[in-house]
C-alpha cells in the first residue's frame, strides 16, 4: 500500500510539502529545506526528541504520518574595533538572540554611532566586509544598539566618536587675551598678539613663559595636549 508523508517545516515553507511513500520501501529522497539563520537538522517522527528519518529508513507504518523538521540555531560572530580593551560586549548571537551591546566609553570623547559592516563567511577572520553603515546608525538608542530576532551574518562593529572641546583661556596682567575651544588631545597654540607688560620704575618685561598654575612652559615649547579646561597666564 502506498501512505502519504506530509512535511512539516515548523513555520517555515518546504517544497514539496507532501510525498507517497510505500509500506516496506524506502522513504526516498525528501525536501531539504532551508531557513533563515539556522542549520537544517533532518526529518523526525514527532516534533521533539524524535527519530531520525533517512531517506533509506524503511517505511512500516500503515497510515499517512507527519514528519517535523528538526533546526539548530547558526551562531554568528561580532567584533569590535576602536574600542577600549576592557570593553563588555556580546562577541557572538543566533537568529533567536535579542542583544543589547552596549554604547562604549572613550576618554574626552562622546559616541556618535556604530558603523556596521556584515560578513556571510563562517570564520569570521576570513571576511570580506560589506559596508553596512546605515544599518548601524539606524539601530543607535540611547544607551545600546539592539539586534533584533532573526538578525544573521557575522557582524563587526567600529565605534565613531567626536572628541569633546575644551575652553583654553589665555591672560596676561589678569587681563584676558583669548579663550578659544580645542578639542580633547590636540595642542594648544597661542597664535595672537604676544602679550605685553608695561614697565615700571624698577624694571621693564619680556614674554618669555606659559603657566598653567602648576608647570611652567618656554614659550617655544609644545603645551600638554587638552584634556580638560585649562588656563595659561604669561610670566
Amino acid at each position: 500500500n502506498t501512505y502519504g508523508v506530509t512535511f512539516d517545516p515548523k513555520w517555515w515553507i518546504v517544497v514539496p510539502k507532501y510525498q507517497n511513500v510505500t509500506y516496506e520501501q524506502p522513504y526516498g529522497n525528501m525536501p531539504n529545506p532551508t531557513r533563515n539563520g539556522n542549520h537544517f537538522d533532518g526529518w523526525y517522527d514527532v516534533e521533539i526528541w524524535g527519530q531520525k528519518i533517512e531517506a533509506t529508513t524503511i517505511f512500516r507504518l500503515t497510515d499517512d504520518q507527519t514528519l517535523y523538521a528538526y533546526w539548530t540555531p547558526i551562531t554568528y560572530n561580532i567584533m569590535y574595533e576602536e574600542v577600549d580593551s576592557g570593553y563588555l560586549a556580546p562577541t557572538s548571537y543566533t537568529v533567536l538572540s535579542r542583544i543589547k551591546i552596549p554604547h562604549p566609553n572613550k576618554e574626552g570623547h562622546k559616541f556618535l554611532w556604530w558603523k556596521e559592516y556584515i560578513c556571510n563567511k563562517t570564520d569570521i577572520n576570513q571576511c570580506s566586509w560589506t559596508d553596512r553603515e546605515h544599518i548601524g546608525k539606524i539601530l543607535k538608542e540611547w544607551d545600546n544598539t539592539t539586534l533584533p530576532e532573526w538578525t544573521t551574518l557575522n557582524r563587526k562593529y567600529i565605534a565613531q566618536w567626536e572628541a569633546n572641546e575644551y575652553a583654553v583661556t589665555w591672560i596676561s596682567n589678569g587681563n584676558l587675551l583669548k579663550v578659544n575651544m580645542l578639542p580633547y588631545g590636540s595642542i594648544p597654540v597661542y597664535s595672537w598678539e604676544d602679550p605685553f607688560r608695561e614697565p615700571d620704575a624698577q624694571y621693564t618685561y619680556t614674554f618669555t613663559w606659559w603657566t598653567d598654575g602648576i608647570n611652567e612652559y618656554w614659550i617655544d615649547e609644545n603645551l600638554p595636549e587638552v584634556n580638560w579646561i585649562v588656563t595659561y597666564s604669561a610670566i
